[in-house]
């Protein structure tokens, strides 16, 4: 059974679209022809390979013109329930459309937890004033802090620690911190990609890559560590789609 790239629980099944079988819910855009297995247990879409899209992007179209039972729709995007398969279309939409259905209800759980996380920091900011001098001061300390020491609690203090030696001036980078730039860059032999940091010596070039797995590392728990702050979920879609195909990672 497949399963999902980003929290490993099985992708489901389906007996309805024999071309593409191994996912409960489905995300397709035949526009763009693009074609994702959603995940049901944390929400994320998982990109099929281009070789085997165009048969199910086809079928799909078949399934949801005549047989599909609309559920859900905004303007540019509905979810379809068809026979033992939720299936979401997606039209000419715009980025920020889009985004919002692919990352909204995670956004809304961030911005959750990250309330839950600055009123706890007041109370403490009240208790300790009342035992020092007699006074509630719950505004102590600013929201930012304490969704920092959040942060830091939960991730550790720095994205990375190892080592990894600049290509240019061969000075030794031991760690990457969270506030550090992550830039992406094609590989040497043009098969993939590697994740670059700004050498600490020679700054306006990047510095040595560190190992593939510690890379990935790095990347997924930069993206958590600075997402995870106050902000409505609205605007934290805006600017997940305002973010474009920029090459800065983190910043």
């Amino acid at each position: 059974m497949r399963r999902c790239l980003t929290c490993r629980a099985p992708l489901g099944a389906n007996t309805t679209i024999e071309s593409f079988a191994t996912a409960a819910r489905i995300v397709y855009d035949p526009n763009m022809g693009r074609l994702w297995a959603a995940c049901e247990a944390c929400g994320a879409w998982n990109l099929e390979p281009l070789e085997s899209r165009w048969e199910a992007l086809e079928e799909l179209e078949r399934l949801t013109a005549h047989t599909g039972k609309v559920l859900a729709k905004t303007d540019n995007i509905a979810l379809i329930q068809a026979h033992d398969v939720e299936i979401i279309r997606i039209g000419g939409t715009q980025r920020r459309e889009e985004n919002w259905w692919r990352f909204g209800k995670e956004a809304e759980r961030r911005s959750r937890n990250a309330q839950k996380v600055i009123r706890r920091g007041h109370w403490k900011d009240a208790i300790a004033s009342l035992m020092l001098i007699g006074l509630p001061l719950p505004f102590l300390t600013s929201d930012e802090t304490w969704i920092k020491r959040a942060r830091q609690k939960h991730f550790g203090m720095h994205a990375w620690s190892g080592t990894a030696t600049c290509e240019h001036c061969w000075s030794v980078q031991h760690a990457i911190d969270f506030r550090d730039s992550l830039v992406i860059v094609p590989s040497a032999d043009s098969s993939g990609i590697v994740l670059q940091a700004p050498c600490w010596k020679c700054v306006q070039r990047p510095g040595g890559s560190a190992p593939q797995r510690a890379r990935q590392d790095a990347a997924r728990r930069v993206h958590c560590a600075r997402d995870c702050r106050h902000g409505s979920a609205r605007a934290r879609a805006d600017a997940i789609g305002s973010a474009g195909r920029g090459t800065q990672v983190a910043r």
